[in-house]
């Protein structure tokens, strides 16, 4: 099922189906922050991480990227990734925001509000912990061209042994794939 889930501060949960699937970025019509994040698994024992928060009109307000030591399924990097933007996020006072996955297994269970008893589904269900202390946390699901911004932060990633975070900018070498986003959304 393509859509969002949202979570309300008070642990309730909805699911607002949407009829297309995304194959770009756009903004959240709704004005909370939209986070984006990807993995990069380059070698056997590490996997890299970036992840993208933006603004209603598509300004980045927060980028970061890491290296996380030890051998991850994909799965489970890809709800690593997104628990460690969503923290950042949380650490640079967003308090309404939608995150956005290219993994649709992530997204389904994130959707169902479901973790099976697995290395993946403990991280989901950290995930879920952490949403419910926002004001509003929402996911939704793009296709991985509509993701680029954060697949280049993780690549990016590969040339830093510790974290980065960049407030209200993102590094030179991912500046053109913000640009292009941009670019599309005033076509």
């Amino acid at each position: 099922m393509v859509g969002e889930y949202a979570m309300a501060q008070e642990g309730a949960s909805t699911l607002h189906p949407s009829p297309i699937l995304e194959t770009r970025w756009k903004p959240f019509v709704h004005g909370p922050i939209k986070v984006n994040f990807d993995v990069a698994v380059p070698g056997t024992n590490y996997v890299v991480l970036g992840g993208v928060a933006r603004d209603s009109v598509g300004d980045v307000v927060v980028s970061t990227c890491l290296r996380v030591l030890g051998n991850f399924e994909a799965d489970v990097a890809e709800a690593l990734a997104m628990r460690h933007a969503l923290s950042t996020s949380m650490e640079s006072g967003f308090r309404k925001v939608c995150l956005e996955t290219d993994c649709i297994r992530l997204y389904s269970h994130l959707s169902k509000g479901y973790a099976p008893h697995t290395a993946f589904g403990l991280v989901v269900n950290d995930i879920l912990h952490l949403a419910r202390r926002w004001v509003s946390c929402s996911f939704s699901f793009v296709k991985r061209s509509g993701n680029c911004v954060a697949h280049k932060l993780a690549k990016l990633s590969l040339s830093f042994h510790d974290l980065r975070v960049w407030m209200e900018e993102v590094p030179s070498d991912v500046f053109s794939a913000v640009v292009d986003d941009l670019h599309f959304l005033s076509e």
